[in-house]
């Protein structure tokens, strides 16, 4: 989990090896549950780096100014809690050479890679595709089931994550907590990279 924090957090971009970090339930069934915790990690690292979430239900990777506010301050790009008609293949472009952002009564440009927001992408489905095109596009990783809709974050700790100030319980240390590991995660990833390249 912490190389993933680092991925999404570090700035480090390359068409050899960027990835959409696919987040999935680690038991896929005709009855997702969710609910544990993959939103909540995402929007975790958003409170380091500029996040712009979209809504993967209504997700329409043809509409012309889906990326209208993504720009050279985004750091990731959130695909929220898509269904199983997504179609990861509509994104390649885009995770292996960034994108192209049209804005209301402004010309189209396009945002190298280099530049570009790390795209994580939340499901209770399994996505369709098995090729090499598909698997060197994306990271999948399982999210075990700990957390439930009757057993929350907000039971387990007694506060509401990732809000900033004094609970009942004194003082929410847990967005100080995740600030913390995530230097180190992002330090660790770092070190990995300079080890294999």
């Amino acid at each position: 989990m912490g190389s993933i924090i680092g991925y999404g957090l570090h700035q480090y971009r390359t068409s050899a090896d960027n990835k959409a970090v696919i987040l999935n339930d680690e038991e896929v069934s005709d009855q997702p549950e969710g609910g544990n915790g993959k939103t909540l990690l995402v929007n975790a690292m958003g409170k380091l780096r500029k996040l712009v979430i979209k809504d993967g239900k209504n997700f329409d990777s043809k509409s012309s100014f889906l990326w209208s506010d993504v720009d050279e301050t985004t750091g990731i790009v959130l695909i929220d809690d898509v269904n199983n008609k997504f179609n990861i293949e509509n994104l390649f472009s885009t995770i292996s050479n960034g994108f192209n952002i049209q804005i209301k009564f402004k010309n189209q440009y396009h945002l190298r890679l280099e530049k570009s927001p790390v795209v994580f992408i939340t499901t209770n489905n399994i996505i369709r595709g098995a090729s090499s095109s598909f698997m060197r596009r994306q990271y999948n990783v399982d999210i075990y089931q700990y957390f439930s809709n009757k057993h929350t974050p907000k039971k387990e700790f007694g506060h509401i994550f990732l809000t900033i100030g004094i609970t009942k319980n004194g003082p929410n240390s847990t967005f100080l907590c995740f600030t913390v590991f995530a230097f180190i995660w992002v330090m660790e990833f770092k070190l990995f990279q300079k080890i294999i390249l």
